[in-house]
């Protein structure tokens, strides 16, 4: 889980919005990071835990929406 979180870290520091999101929730889905991680990544670049659970939750809905 360490190496997943500083490559989290890594992909926030040369952020990307939907290429770091994705890959962020990548990570989560495979059980290698938390929710949590992905907040506290995204805070250490200046993004509140709000903006990340929003852009989280609209990436969800974009694929959501290609897949219908």
């Amino acid at each position: 889980m360490k190496v997943a979180i500083q490559e989290l870290r890594c992909a926030f520091r040369s952020f990307d919005k939907w290429k770091t999101y994705g890959f962020a929730r990548d990570l989560k889905k495979a059980g290698k990071v938390r929710q949590l991680d992905i907040y506290d990544a995204a805070a250490l670049v200046g993004i509140l835990p709000s903006v990340a659970r929003m852009r989280l939750a609209d990436l969800e809905k974009q694929k959501g929406g290609s897949d219908a």
